[in-house]
């Protein structure tokens, strides 16, 4: 119980330091290899996120001190150190780390300093109730995913667009017109995909073409199941504030659907044009001023990438698969902070 007790805790103080970090390198990653926004910097900000299950499954029992008897805080002055670094002795051996040592290649966490200041009944009480509180999360998470039952009524809209027509017929997608209230488009439904679209943003024949394409896309990338996996792992880590980076996380994925759309044979004026007049409609209708000013950014930036595209995409798309091949492997697959 006590092992348990003590990993719980190690779960909980060392988390909060992998996300963090590993953000900032995945942040770093993105500044170096200078990759715009959009759905290579979204699949590259998920990292952190996956990195939290990871390492649940990457602690080394085998060389944590504590499994063998010993104490990092009682360790004696300078036979404890902190190792940062990254080793490259082939191709196929690459591996970084963030991790404290002690005598005996044994490593240690700062969890478990402070787990030594800590009496043992409160160390345990503490882990029941983190798992209690991350399983009780995580279902009501779950449970209002996919309790939603809440169906839109409408007229059916028929597309023009040949290209974007056959994509619908493909991936069977309904696209309905509603006068029930809505703050912008949006794409429902898993094995039955419908696409509603407010009749109240009064959008015109090229701005719903464009709306299509755009939800199209988030059908094609399971944008919203990755949403939700997102956030059920946010839940499940309920005590680290996850919620900044998967805001960045969407804003990349609506620009990637945005520079999508060009396939349908979209102008990207014209999804500009129906993006304002969503907008428009959302600040009208927002109740909240700080989610309409953080939503005004997101806007501003989708414009400019559907206004100032990619000069050479192929350099573009060779430049980020290096980007996300040097994520997974330094980042992904590194030790951070655990034993």
């Amino acid at each position: 119980m006590d092992k348990f007790a003590l990993f719980i805790f190690n779960v909980f103080i060392n988390s909060f330091l992998v996300f963090f970090t590993t953000s900032l390198l995945v942040e770093g990653v993105i500044c170096l290899f200078r990759i715009r926004q959009g759905r290579c910097s979204a699949f590259l900000r998920m990292i952190p996120f996956c990195k939290l299950i990871l390492d649940l499954f990457m602690y080394n029992f085998a060389r944590w001190a504590y499994s063998s008897g010993i104490d990092p805080s009682q360790c004696e002055e300078g036979t404890r150190f902190l190792t940062v670094g990254l080793w490259v002795k082939s191709f196929s051996y690459i591996k970084s780390c963030i991790e404290m040592t002690v005598v005996g290649d044994k490593t240690f966490t700062l969890a478990d300093i402070l787990s030594s200041k800590i009496p043992f009944y409160i160390l345990c009480s503490f882990a029941i109730l983190l798992c209690s509180i991350s399983l009780f999360c995580v279902y009501r998470k779950i449970r209002k995913i996919f309790g939603i039952r809440g169906v839109f009524k409408g007229d059916f809209l028929s597309i023009t667009n040949p290209v974007l027509f056959s994509y619908c017929q493909r991936f069977h997608i309904k696209v309905i017109l509603t006068k029930e209230w809505m703050d912008s488009p949006c794409i429902a439904g898993i094995t039955s995909p419908t696409i509603y679209i407010p009749a109240a943003c009064a959008f015109s024949s090229k701005e719903h073409e464009a709306i299509i394409a755009h939800e199209v896309e988030h059908y094609r990338y399971k944008d919203t199941l990755v949403r939700a996996f997102l956030q059920c792992i946010g839940s499940c880590f309920w005590w680290i504030p996850t919620n900044w980076l998967q805001k960045r996380i969407e804003e990349g994925q609506e620009i990637g659907c945005d520079l999508g759309t060009l396939k349908f044979r979209i102008d990207p004026i014209d999804l500009a044009s129906a993006i304002h007049t969503s907008a428009k409609h959302f600040f009208y209708e927002a109740k909240q001023p700080f989610a309409a000013y953080f939503t005004q950014r997101t806007l501003y930036k989708r414009v400019f990438m559907l206004l100032h595209p990619v000069a050479n995409r192929k350099r573009y798309w060779v430049v980020s698969l290096l980007a996300a091949g040097f994520a997974f492997i330094v980042i992904f697959l590194g030790r951070f902070w655990i034993f």
